[in-house]
């Protein structure tokens, strides 16, 4: 077994209420996203971090704006494909 390398990992509540910088949704009459809005799924129910559940790759929700009812942001590179874990 290799050296263990630590990545940071995303947990319940750190996708949601952050800045959107480059909101491709802007216009004259059209209001651009500029939060993210509480996660609607992607909270794992099994792993847990600092008691807190971890964000999967599949995590959407909302940003918003007045297309919050049909824009949804979703991950396009979770930064990591497997977790590992020790006791």
């Amino acid at each position: 077994m290799g050296p263990r390398v630590r990545h940071p990992l995303l947990v319940r509540n750190n996708p949601e209420n952050r800045t959107i910088v480059g909101c491709p949704n802007y216009g004259a009459t059209i209001k651009p996203c500029v939060t993210t809005l509480a996660v609607q799924q992607g909270y794992s129910g099994f792993i847990k971090i600092g008691g807190n559940d971890a964000c999967l790759d599949s995590v959407t929700a909302s940003p918003t704006g007045p297309l919050r009812a049909i824009v949804k942001y979703a991950v396009r590179n979770p930064g990591q494909h497997y977790v590992g874990a020790s006791s």
